[in-house]
């Protein structure tokens, strides 16, 4: 499957979604949309089971029951699960494949063997109508083979159309496992995935990493304020406005709670600190405002600690560096970034004053 169809058919997937949404008076969440393009796929067969028979009851399916089938459907150990059956298919049609090449091989071999009796037969017949019974013979053998070869066709180009297919699907299960299903980038075991990749990548090839953790300023005061809804969308509001801010081969991830981590590849601190300044002004420039009254929330900041990557570091120590920079930053009365370097600078001026 092209670029091309490949797109074509993330729309088609797309507009069936929505059309579901609107069919079932579904409000338009993303976490509502997931659950019907999840649908529209025909992969999940359990989820498509259990909203025929809401379809049967003629129910329309509230926000509420959308959650509690993606719940159900949708979770990360089951999209793990998913992954094995879609796997198994995939390796059921491969032996597929296999039996069929294996057919057509014994197909080819039996020909073979009729075409050298026929050789040898040719070579001691005289007779007329001995050769036409020969030739009847080897016209009947080729047309077999030739009917075996295009059913050996036929099921070759259904096989690799269903291969295609299945590769679709388990592509797109394993990004639903790596991704967020609150904000919707990637999640935390797709952010240490990655790290550790970036990171055997930068040592071997001699190149700058450096890592970002931002954490949402008084969150947990905002959310006891204005409800868990209203908590969902800054944190969905906050991942979205980072990610948009972040480009190339670089990562934004939810690291957890309200706190995110970005992977800036081939970057420097000194170059991480003018992104992690971009990143605050960009979060601070969004007006929170409830959109069933209108009502103006305010503005979210971030808080955003910075490291560097050092020579023979490994994951873990890299982000510990960057949390406590964090920390710093947090104590230092938030909506501000704190290096690495600011860290150690502090220590030696601490060491000298003693």
């Amino acid at each position: 499957m092209d670029k091309a169809e490949d797109f074509e058919r993330t729309i088609q997937l797309g507009e069936r979604a929505l059309g579901y949404l609107k069919r079932f008076r579904t409000p338009a969440l993303p976490r509502n949309y997931e659950l019907f393009y999840a649908y529209a796929t025909d992969l999940y067969e359990d989820l498509r089971a259990a909203i025929a028979e809401l379809i049967a009851s003629g129910a329309n399916i509230s926000s509420a029951e959308a959650e509690r089938l993606h719940n159900k459907f949708l979770s990360p150990n089951r999209l793990g699960r998913k992954i094995e059956v879609v796997g198994k298919q995939l390796t059921d049609e491969i032996n597929q494949v296999l039996d069929n090449l294996e057919g057509g091989f014994n197909s080819a071999d039996t020909f073979e063997e009729e075409l050298a009796q026929t050789r040898t037969v040719l070579k001691k017949t005289t007779e007329p109508q001995d050769l036409e019974k020969t030739v009847q013979a080897l016209l009947a053998g080729t047309a077999r083979m030739a009917d075996e070869t295009g059913q050996l066709k036929s099921q070759l180009k259904e096989s690799q159309l269903h291969i295609e297919e299945l590769r679709h699907h388990l592509e797109f299960v394993r990004a639903e496992t790596f991704r967020d299903l609150m904000t919707g980038i990637a999640n935390r075991e797709c952010f240490e995935w990655t790290l550790e990749s970036a990171i055997a990548h930068a040592h071997e090839n001699n190149q700058p990493l450096s890592l970002l953790m931002c954490d949402v300023d008084h969150f947990k005061q905002f959310n006891d304020t204005f409800g868990h809804q209203i908590g969902d969308a800054v944190l969905r509001l906050v991942a979205q406005t980072i990610n948009a801010s972040i480009k190339g081969r670089d990562l934004v991830a939810r690291y957890g709670g309200e706190e995110f981590a970005v992977i800036l590849t081939g970057t420097t601190l000194e170059a991480a600190e003018t992104v992690a300044d971009q990143l605050r002004e960009a979060v601070i420039s969004k007006e929170l405002v409830r959109k069933s009254s209108g009502q103006r929330l305010g503005h979210v900041t971030i808080s955003i600690g910075l490291a560097q990557l050092q020579p023979g570091e490994h994951e873990e120590k890299l982000i510990e560096r960057a949390d406590k920079c964090l920390y710093a930053a947090k104590d230092a009365g938030r909506n501000c970034a704190r290096s690495a370097y600011v860290e150690t600078d502090l220590a030696e001026k601490s060491a000298g004053v003693a």
